[in-house]
């Protein structure tokens, strides 16, 4: 038995030798296939949440809209105040309109953007958008039947991002919305709808009276 235990032993042995094995060539493709298949998923995963952020975003800017809707209606079509006129108390546009809608500075039924949280580190999780306060310091009292287009005027969007730091004002020139989504701000107008623009489509200021930068700032005759 011995003698047979050995030939199978040799046997064993010459095979595992003769098989082939990998080359570094081999070794090395294999390694860079994987590596491109991760990034791919990487950047799959990464896109897919991106999107699923912006369209979040959308969903809470439409939020918006209706809740502006009702602040104009409980306070005889005026539009939410320039900064200056909120009444004591009120730090922020979002707060004049919760209390005016909700009745509270707790009760709000959407919460901000996560792209711009994430950007940020933002531990607040519903001031991430900012409001179009040119409008209101160019006409004080603004009212929604004063507007030309309200489908051509900016109401808030994207919040400003200057500094690495957030500001809940759009103002021309200085404040512009952020492209935080894929290079695209996120952008509710007065008519309700919400566009994704890049920042090249944003007008820096308004132009002369009538033309299309003037109605996004502005949105008065």
């Amino acid at each position: 038995m011995a003698p047979q235990a050995t030939r199978l032993q040799l046997h064993l042995h010459k095979a595992r030798k003769n098989r082939p094995g990998f080359s570094l060539i081999e070794l090395l493709a294999v390694i860079l296939v994987i590596s491109i298949l991760s990034t791919l998923i990487i950047v799959g995963v990464t896109n897919v949440r991106t999107k699923a952020h912006s369209m979040q975003c959308i969903a809470n800017l439409r939020q918006i809209s209706f809740d502006f809707d009702m602040y104009a209606q409980e306070n005889n079509g005026k539009l939410i105040p320039r900064t200056a006129d909120f009444p004591a108390g009120i730090s922020s546009w979002l707060d004049e309109v919760s209390m005016s809608v909700y009745g509270s500075l707790a009760k709000r039924p959407y919460h901000g953007c996560d792209e711009t949280r994430s950007y940020l580190e933002l531990r607040d999780i519903d001031r991430t958008y900012s409001y179009n306060e040119s409008a209101m310091r160019h006409t004080p009292g603004l009212t929604r039947d004063q507007l030309i287009n309200p489908g051509n005027t900016m109401a808030v969007a994207d919040g400003v991002i200057k500094n690495g730091r957030y500001n809940y004002i759009c103002l021309q020139i200085s404040q512009l919305p952020y492209p935080i989504h894929a290079d695209k701000a996120n952008i509710l107008f007065y008519d309700g709808h919400v566009e994704a623009r890049p920042l090249d489509e944003i007008p820096t200021e308004a132009g002369p009276r009538g033309t299309p930068s003037w109605d996004f700032w502005y949105g008065v005759p």
